[in-house]
């Protein structure tokens, strides 16, 4: 029973992370280069993304400060019966009352929050880490089907295996090109700085005066000044030449 229970939580711990994978990310990031952060602390998991977590006991204790809600497991849940079916049934064979089946949801209840912050922030990102994860959904039935026999069930699992390479192809292609486009805005903003650099320059000097001037009327005013003047240093006191003594001024 306890392999069977691994077995389950393998697969449902499979969901791809387009994010964290090592061809680098498979979507676009934002206009401020930054791409949402999806990911809520994990005790055991090291992958990103509200997919992410390959591993088993640690990874299915979600950390206490991040604990979802009742409402946010049933949400999970839900989400996981009309979005990724095969999944669902790999969980819905996990007995009811049993602990396990309640730390795995709450697993899942975790990444699904953070499934829905792509989705607050970056709509597009969102849809294609839905459409990865619904490949992959597909590809493990057609998996499952295999191991039970099903001998037409291999070419099915490649063709989906070759969706899945397309999706990432076609996602790191959209990202390169988006970069492209940041660069080139970037080149074209340094040659109009470039062509008004004396501007540039008067425009620093005037900044650092301000600021600078700020902090002079500060120093003159904690020495007791008025701060009408810049702060100047006391001279320094001459100590009187050896078997001299000091006159006293009158």
């Amino acid at each position: 029973m306890k392999t069977r229970v691994m077995i389950i939580l393998a697969g449902l711990c499979a969901v791809p992370v387009a994010a964290a994978r090592a061809d680098g990310p498979a979507t676009r990031p934002s206009d401020n280069g930054n791409r949402p952060t999806t990911s809520y602390p994990m005790k055991g998991d090291r992958r990103l993304g509200p997919f992410g977590g390959s591993g088993f006991g640690g990874a299915l204790r979600p950390d206490k400060a991040f604990a979802p809600t009742e409402a946010e497991m049933q949400a999970a849940e839900q989400f996981l019966k009309e979005e990724l079916p095969m999944r669902y049934e790999l969980f819905a064979q996990i007995p009811q009352g049993a602990p396990m089946r309640q730390r795995v949801l709450a697993l899942m209840a975790v990444k699904y929050r953070g499934l829905i912050r792509v989705k607050d922030q970056d709509p597009e990102m969102y849809e294609q880490l839905l459409k990865e994860a619904k490949l992959e959904d597909e590809a493990m039935r057609f998996a499952l089907d295999a191991h039970k026999g099903d001998t037409s069930a291999d070419a099915k699992l490649h063709d989906k295996a070759r969706e899945l390479v397309d999706l990432s192809l076609e996602n790191r292609q959209a990202r390169i090109e988006r970069l492209e486009e940041q660069l080139r805005h970037q080149k074209d903003q340094l040659a109009r700085d470039m062509e008004h650099r004396e501007e540039k320059a008067d425009e620093k000097a005037n900044m650092l005066t301000k600021d600078f001037n700020r902090l002079f009327d500060v120093m003159d005013r904690r020495r007791g000044k008025d701060g009408s003047s810049t702060p100047t240093s006391s001279p320094p006191t001459t100590a009187a030449p050896s078997g001299e003594k000091k006159s006293n001024p009158q």
